[in-house]
């Protein structure tokens, strides 16, 4: 027995080597070939890991994470309170539970990337808390990606930092459609795709969610254009904008359930079965 510790203590740092490029060599294998149980059972156990580890230094930034959750309360009751002041704005009452399409599911942010061209998040819900895959995750200033895998306890998140992610949006102050895709690796800006020559565009407009997917109700901030350009013979505008969602603070957010996807996609999957492609 003192021979194996003498020798695990000789080898000690060849050891730690190899297993550090065992889990490298995952990663990798991961990346590349999108293997979903391969990823599901990375996810749980680096989402256990990096939970044990932020529980630990939790209490340095709890107080952080409650005064801005106090703040954002702050500013939700005075815009309440405007509202009931104004004599031009009549507040309706809200629909019945039961009828709310959309459940949100609160959730802590346990690992997160965001230099590489092709970002994840992990956070501590999983299928037992109803997360599923394909699900909308945002924050309270805007979008944050969707889920891409789910274990008992965690799941994985594409972040709008990653280049496959596409979200279908408009310019709010003009209804215009669009695409936004992230492209030049800046955490803080991202590209609005497929806006006509002929749309009328401002520096400053706001892009938000268009509500024609299944994965995010309409108008959920994604961000404000910074930059607009056309050049010669283009027929869509060149426009960068700034992301709303500072993805280098992110804490705690909500993912999106539809309650009516299923009812959906069982209706469209039997109207292509009987009249084809729609």
């Amino acid at each position: 027995m003192k021979s194996f510790f003498y020798f695990v203590y000789r080898f000690r740092i060849t050891i730690v080597f190899i297993l550090l490029e065992s889990v490298n060599l995952e990663l990798i294998y991961i990346y590349r070939n999108g293997n979903a149980m391969v990823l599901n059972t990375n996810s749980y156990i680096s989402g256990k890991l990096n939970d044990f580890f932020d529980n630990i230094c939790a209490h340095k930034s709890d107080k952080v994470i409650h005064t801005e959750l106090l703040n954002e309360n702050i500013s939700l009751r005075k815009e309440i309170f405007r509202l009931q002041k104004s004599p031009n704005i009549q507040l309706i009452t809200l629909p019945d539970v039961n009828k709310i399409k959309y459940d949100i599911i609160l959730a802590k942010v346990v690992n997160n990337s965001i230099n590489n061209a092709r970002n994840y998040i992990t956070i501590n819900k999983g299928s037992l808390d109803g997360v599923d895959i394909g699900m909308g995750v945002i924050c309270s200033n805007g979008i944050v990606g969707k889920i891409k895998a789910v274990s008992k306890h965690f799941s994985t998140v594409m972040s709008l930092l990653h280049l496959d992610i596409l979200i279908s949006a408009k310019i709010k102050e003009s209804d215009v459609l669009g695409t936004v895709r992230w492209q030049n690796f800046d955490i803080y800006s991202a590209k609005l795709l497929y806006i006509p020559m002929h749309a009328v565009i401002n520096k400053g407009d706001n892009i938000i969610t268009s509500g024609y997917s299944d994965t995010f109700y309409e108008g959920i901030p994604i961000g404000v254009v910074k930059n607009v350009s056309l050049e010669k013979n283009a027929p869509f505008y060149d426009i960068d904008i700034t992301i709303s969602t500072d993805f280098s603070k992110l804490t705690y957010v909500y993912i999106i359930k539809n309650i009516d996807m299923e009812e959906k996609n069982q209706l469209e999957k039997n109207t292509k079965k009987f009249y084809g492609e729609f």
